[in-house]
């Protein structure tokens, strides 16, 4: 709603003491009498009226019309004498008179009582328009043509922190306004001119005198004169510095990350699109990379959640650092960020930034008198040859990650055909998860036997996958894949599920005693749930814990030999037996071997295939049967497939052995003959 004029006559502040404070702490000031929105009182002169009592001009009226009338009972009861005639007339007029008087003093009174009303009301709506001023943090102003000359209220002087003065020339408050904002200062005048039967509004930045600065909406429209020639601007400012600032919070949350201060990903992939049209058609090069810490996990468990963001601090800080004025940092999540760097020459700059931002990130860290060493996994891809917006560089250089990832490698730039394998990884994950929701998995069992004797002592669980389109997936396909999607919780579960049900079939139907072994994956391992999980599935099933062996390869033994030896020994105390599946591959320590709650090592097929070939594999095997039997721990022998083999290892009273010269995987039903006849005559191969 616009305000009235302010009336050029009053007097308004320029200069003299500067505001104090910011506008948030102003103090509400009522309106004075020097203030344009305040009208001035009435006169003394013009009050005394009022202040006579009204009976006494009553009385002094009634009291004049009796007199008239006894000086007409006189002019009739005298005689006619010419000197008491005019006696008589002359207190006859002195009554008209003062009838005449008291009349003219009602009329006065009644209109100098209206008059003193009306300023009465003007000075309560005066009031009540200054603390809505000083409550809204408002203020008024105004342009006169004529004299080309600014007027601020005593109140916008206070927000704005301007001295007191009667006028101000358009370069005084042009001088207050932020020099970012001085260009579109005049839009109210200018558009107030140009549509003079509306409102305008604009927002500008104020400078105070403190060294403060406080955001203003400016309001305003033009008034004209009696002629309808425009005389002035006028209207009112508000300090909006709260408002700001909360949109400034808003603005900061919803953009950008709030730990490390980096844009998220919304963002920069908002600001990427922009950098990618200017870089169009030019022979610029821009390059896009993806990262994050790898085993960041492990600084969160080791040293706290705080050191963990300072960590994630220190890398955004150095991104920053490395990119320089170009280029643009975000953090997308967690330990996962991503930048931008734009305006490249050429391609093997871009490479070669690369892989200096590889170098630099992997610099220790020193913190609370600590040195960390921190390894950073990078994926790159450089526009225009690996895509011409920001999806796509974006997810070519997540594909770059994944590969450098599984690599091992710190750096890995995006290829052609990239794509494609990555489209086929998606499709076979889909189907996986789908074949374990459904039912499209299978069991196929190994027979392990003993060495000595060959007679069967149980199998050994393995996964077979059988697509109606992909065909049979092998087990180092589909199995690495479950790993690192985090399917292979549920692959896990099922084979143990489904290989305890079948021995318990088998174990009922022959009144005895077979072995079933399942391999056991990291996730399971690491999970506090599994030993429950196992205990459950036995109960279910019905299969005595002694015929159930599970089997943990010696790489996820050495990884926390701690943690995994407790949940090994609460699966020893339930009766199942725990083997070392790979045993010779994982560089064990004989130190932690000793304490591990094991039964049983089943020595790599690697090593097996040696045998015969080489004096060197030999003696390894012979080393690994020697040191196993001096601890008391059963021996298998993987991927037995000579004679000479199986002969070797029964002369150095290796146990039980499997492999294909024994019997190849066979899924239960080829089995069936086998298991309900001779338990001393080997399955068909």
């Amino acid at each position: 709603m616009p305000v009235g004029p302010v009336d050029q006559r009053e007097s308004f502040p320029r200069n003299g003491t500067p505001g104090r404070g910011r506008s948030t702490g102003t103090r509400v000031r009522l309106p004075t009498p020097d203030s344009p929105v305040v009208a001035p009182p009435a006169q003394d002169a013009n009050t005394f009226l009022a202040r006579l009592p009204l009976t006494a001009s009553l009385l002094f009226a009634i009291a004049s019309v009796l007199w008239v009338m006894l000086t007409d009972i006189l002019v009739e009861l005298l005689s006619s004498s010419p000197d008491q005639l005019a006696m008589v007339q002359t207190f006859k007029g002195i009554a008209f008179t003062l009838v005449s008087a008291a009349l003219l003093y009602g009329l006065l009174r009644q209109a100098t009582q209206r008059t003193l009303n009306q300023q009465a009301r003007a000075q309560q709506n005066s009031e009540r328009l200054g603390i809505a001023l000083a409550a809204t943090k408002s203020g008024v102003w105004e342009w006169h043509f004529p004299s080309r000359t600014f007027y601020l209220s005593a109140h916008l002087t206070d927000l704005t922190g301007t001295g007191r003065g009667a006028a101000y020339t358009w370069a005084d408050v042009l001088e207050r306004i932020h020099p970012d904002d001085r260009a579109q200062f005049g839009n109210v005048i200018s558009q107030a001119l140009q549509e003079p039967e509306q409102e305008h509004s604009a927002q500008y930045r104020v400078m105070r005198e403190d060294g403060t600065t406080a955001w203003f909406e400016v309001r305003g429209r033009l008034l004209t004169d009696a002629d309808g020639e425009p005389m002035r601007v006028a209207g009112v400012a508000i300090d909006i510095s709260h408002t700001k600032e909360k949109d400034w919070r808003i603005e900061r949350l919803t953009h950008f990350d709030s730990l490390t201060g980096l844009p998220n990903r919304a963002q920069f992939m908002r600001i990427l699109e922009g950098r990618i049209e200017q870089r169009n058609g030019s022979d610029t090069f821009l390059l896009v990379v993806r990262l994050d810490i790898s085993r960041f996990q492990d600084i969160n468990n080791m040293m706290g959640a705080r050191t963990g963001d300072e960590v994630l601090t220190i890398i955004g800080h150095r991104l920053e650092d490395v990119c320089g004025q170009t280029g643009l940092v975000s953090r997308f999540a967690g330990d996962d960020f991503a930048l931008a760097v734009s305006s490249i020459d050429s391609l093997e700059a871009a490479q070669e930034l690369a892989g200096a931002l590889s170098q630099i990130l992997h610099a220790p860290i020193e913190l609370h008198g600590k040195t960390l060493s921190v390894s950073i996994v990078m994926g790159a891809a450089i526009a225009p040859s690996d895509g011409g917006d920001a999806e796509t560089l974006i997810a070519n250089a997540e594909m770059a990650l994944v590969r450098a990832r599984r690599d091992g490698a710190p750096l890995g730039f995006y290829e052609v055909g990239m794509n494609e394998t990555f489209r086929e990884r998606a499709f076979i994950e889909q189907e996986l998860s789908a074949a374990l929701r459904n039912g499209g998995l299978s069991l196929v069992y190994q027979p392990i036997v003993r060495a000595d004797d060959q007679g069967l002592i149980g199998f050994e669980a393995l996964s077979r996958w059988s697509h109606p389109k992909l065909g049979v997936v092998p087990p180092s396909t589909f199995i690495p894949l479950a790993e690192s999607t985090g399917l292979i919780a549920d692959l896990g579960s099922y084979v143990l599920r489904t290989a305890c049900a079948q021995a318990a079939s088998w174990n009922s139907a022959l009144r005895r005693s077979l072995l079933v072994a399942v391999n056991v994956s990291a996730r399971q391992m690491e999970s506090d749930c599994f030993v429950d999980e196992v205990a459950r599935v036995l109960a279910e099933t019905g299969l005595a814990p002694e015929c159930l062996e599970l089997e943990v390869t010696e790489s996820l033994i050495m990884e926390d030999p701690e943690a995994i030896s407790g949940r090994l020994q609460r699966l020893r105390d339930l009766g199942v037996q725990v083997a070392i599946d790979d045993f010779g591959t994982g560089y064990s320590s004989l130190a932690v071997l000793k304490h591990l709650p094991v039964s049983k090592l089943k020595i790599d097929r690697s090593f097996v295939q040696d045998l015969n070939a080489s004096q060197g594999g030999d003696a390894i095997v012979a080393a690994i049967l020697e040191l196993a039997h001096s601890m008391g721990l059963t021996v298998t022998a993987e991927g037995v497939e000579t004679p000479k083999q199986l002969e070797f290892l029964r002369q150095r009273r290796c146990q039980t052995v499997q492999g294909y010269l024994i019997g190849r995987p066979l899924p239960p039903e080829a089995l069936g003959a086998y298991i309900n006849g001779s338990a001393t005559s080997l399955p068909p191969r």
